[in-house]
């Protein structure tokens, strides 16, 4: 698999104490060059904790601030700032004298900073959010794809990340939205991304195959449909090089 370059997300090392009955180190983050491959360490627990405080308004200083006031927030914040901003595309709080800067990457609501999230924005980086988790908190790299503009193949990435993995979708913003699911893809799986799985959906429904509940063009899922009814536009299909 290709190596990662090295780029923090998060000012968390040496300033963050994570709670003990969390394991993993999700603060030792990286992305590879290309933003759409990201690794994933986000282990859910961390999310579910910190879910109830995520708010799609505009992300100005004061709403970064009290998402960010715990460390699960902090930890979540790495992957919801990462997977909504661009690259280049950063953002700062301090919490108890602390500072604390995230950095984006993928860049699937860019606008954030600017407005208040869409409630296709919110399924986006919901999506992306979900497709991270990883109950093992392993570093495994993964490609990310979907119809926004975002989530483009580049060099070699289709031929090497030829394992569909999965697909990710629904909305992890509170409110009456709020839903998440995923759906196993055709290729293999990793022994420690198991979110796609009936035997590790990592706080999601699971909605067994994808071909089963979602359309799709081109290897990617197009929407794809919850058991609440719904159809979601925004599924992020995920890859692997195995």
């Amino acid at each position: 698999m290709k190596s990662a370059i090295a780029m923090s997300l998060v000012s968390l090392l040496g300033a963050c104490a994570v709670d003990s009955d969390l394991d993993g180190d999700p603060t030792d983050l990286d992305v590879t060059a290309t933003p759409k491959l990201a690794t994933n360490a986000l282990m859910p627990a961390y999310v579910w904790q910190a879910q109830p405080t995520f708010n799609p308004a505009r992300l100005d200083a004061a709403n970064l601030g009290a998402m960010a006031q715990t460390d699960e927030g902090r930890v979540s914040l790495v992957y919801l700032v990462g997977c909504a901003l661009n690259a280049g595309h950063n953002v700062s709080t301090t919490v108890g004298g602390v500072s604390y800067t995230f950095a984006g990457a993928v860049g699937v609501a860019d606008t954030w900073t600017s407005s208040a999230l869409s409630l296709g924005a919110q399924r986006w980086v919901s999506a992306c959010v979900l497709a991270r988790l990883n109950e093992t908190g392993q570093q495994i790299t993964i490609s990310l794809r979907g119809s926004s503009t975002s989530l483009g193949l580049s060099g070699t990435e289709g031929s090497l990340y030829d394992e569909q993995e999965g697909a990710f979708f629904g909305n992890v913003f509170p409110g009456r939205d709020f839903y998440v699911a995923s759906c196993r893809g055709t290729g293999a799986i990793h022994w420690s991304r198991t979110c796609a799985t009936a035997t590790g959906n990592c706080g999601m429904e699971w909605r067994g195959e994808c071909a089963n509940v979602c359309s799709s063009s081109g290897g990617n899922m197009t929407a794809c449909v919850g058991s609440n009814g719904t159809t979601y536009g925004e599924p992020i299909t995920t890859y692997l090089d195995l």
